[in-house]
């Protein structure tokens, strides 16, 4: 409601604004249709933008004929993701599972490959591997660039992605970014499909949120901690611990 009463101050202004400054008529037409445009495009960001939304949640419905993607983000994020996708009962219903991985994380590879043999993946399977946003340790600018050729990467090859995502699970690291920011853009452009974001925050985060959650949390439908202070102190969802 906060966002709304927001929009409407901002809108009002700007129609007063336009119309105190207009000089006759013929300026009309012009500021009529850019204010169309941005009321659209307002109207529409407040309905598929998770903070924006009264109604965030992921149906808690089966994942049958669903197609899932997931990013492994190397060590423990990998550990801890993998450790949860063990537990899900219908990941073999699935339509489809595209698994993501950082590029050069043979790690999480060998990790992933040791899940799929032992858990004898029925459902089909793909794997993509995507330019890290940043390592640990990087420096500030370093880092930026890094980021900056992971989103472009992901705006590059991720719409040509045979099997876009119903759901998009991630923990972390910063590489999440790139995807949640992607699948956002997406939800916001295309009315045909839309990419529900879970994310959950990595069991060593007790006290507060990382970076890459906190820049993710407004674009989540839903974002689960696994510390119950946690939950408390940062308005988000406790389902006791995951991984």
């Amino acid at each position: 409601m906060n966002y709304l009463i927001l929009f409407l101050g901002v809108y009002a202004s700007m129609m007063w604004k336009l119309y105190s400054t207009a000089e006759g008529g013929d300026r009309w037409p012009f500021w009529s249709l850019l204010m169309v445009g941005y009321t659209a495009s307002m109207m529409r960001l407040c309905f598929v933008i998770p903070c924006f939304n009264l109604n965030r949640s992921i149906s808690r419905k089966t994942w049958n004929d669903k197609t899932l993607m997931v990013f492994l983000g190397s060590g423990g994020h990998t550990g801890e993701m993998l450790r949860m996708l063990s537990t899900v009962k219908s990941l073999d219903s699935l339509k489809h599972i595209t698994f993501v991985t950082s590029t050069g994380d043979e790690g999480s590879q060998k990790m992933l490959t040791k899940f799929i043999e032992e858990r004898s993946l029925r459902a089909s399977y793909s794997f993509v591997d995507l330019p890290r946003a940043r390592r640990v340790g990087e420096p500030l600018v370093s880092s930026f660039l890094s980021t900056v050729k992971s989103i472009m990467f992901v705006f590059n090859v991720f719409p040509n992605i045979e099997y876009p995502p119903d759901i998009l699970m991630l923990n972390g690291p910063g590489t999440t970014v790139p995807l949640a920011i992607f699948y956002t853009f997406l939800n916001v452009v295309q009315f045909s499909h839309t990419t529900k974001i879970f994310y959950i925050e990595s069991l060593a985060r007790v006290n507060s949120l990382s970076t890459s959650g906190m820049i993710c949390r407004p674009l989540a439908h839903r974002f689960l901690v696994q510390w119950p202070k946690l939950a408390v102190k940062t308005s988000t969802e406790y389902k006791g611990i995951l991984v």
